[in-house]
């Protein structure tokens, strides 16, 4: 499943290098996440939650689950 972490990182002017800095992981990881070589979804929650801590974004949004999310909640109206 694709993951927006490259797009978000990008928006909030992070290079791969502050994300690791920040997150306590790699940049060869932060990269690997990047390009699917390592799957985000399968990923630890505390990484998850680090990576999206630093961005400033959802957990939701990082994993490219937002849209889904919107979507249950227009049905429940």
């Amino acid at each position: 499943m694709k993951n927006n972490l490259k797009a978000i990182r990008k928006a909030s002017g992070m290079s791969q290098n502050d994300l690791a800095r920040e997150t306590g992981m790699t940049q060869v990881n932060i990269s690997k996440y990047e390009n699917g070589a390592y799957d985000l979804n399968n990923a630890k929650a505390s990484t998850v939650l680090d990576i999206a801590h630093a961005l400033d974004c959802t957990v939701e949004d990082l994993l490219g689950r937002s849209g889904i999310r919107r979507e249950a909640e227009a049905l429940r109206k």
